[in-house]
């Protein structure tokens, strides 16, 4: 199929090729800045492969973008006590210096800013954490008592360490 440019009046085999020899006829009738007159210097396969990796790399972010909701949202899961409001996700992001971070990178900035007292949280729920770790911590002590072998086979520092905290 043959197809006809209207500026130019020529015949081309392809439509991309035709739009390619329009767009350079009109740049040339519109007087182009400098920038437009080296972009309409352009091969029409470099111009293509720009095209593409431009796709490409956009494809990519979405790509990143779509693994980063996934993170936070597991992440969110794992953190009840965390109010997810504006100045939250203004330190978050601050803290963690990219947009579409992973959970890694969410738990380290989470951490710091929690240390550093500076997120809003449900402090209900903080209570609630803070009461179910100290049980968890309750049942790992000992209960029993140490046999006489264990106490030898123990070093010095070991030994302090349990004789105190009895």
């Amino acid at each position: 199929m043959a197809f006809i440019g209207q500026l130019t009046g020529k015949q081309y085999e392809t439509f991309e090729h035709m739009l390619y020899e329009e767009r350079k006829e009109a740049m040339r009738r519109a007087k182009p800045d400098e920038i437009e007159r080296e972009v309409a210097d352009v091969p029409l396969e470099k111009l293509k492969a720009i095209c593409n990796a431009a796709q490409m790399e956009t494809e990519g972010r979405t790509e990143d973008r779509a693994r980063s909701n996934a993170d936070v949202t597991i992440w969110l899961n794992q953190h009840p006590e965390y109010i997810n409001n504006d100045h939250n996700k203004k330190l978050m992001l601050h803290e963690i210096g990219r947009a579409n971070p992973n959970f890694q990178e969410m738990e380290f900035g989470y951490q710091q800013l929690r240390e550093a007292d500076l997120l809003q949280l449900d402090r209900a729920e903080v209570v609630k954490q803070e009461a179910k770790n100290s049980k968890e911590r309750a049942k790992q002590t000992r209960t029993t008592p140490y046999t006489e072998a264990e106490l030898e086979a123990m070093s010095l520092d070991q030994l302090r360490s349990v004789c105190n905290s009895q």
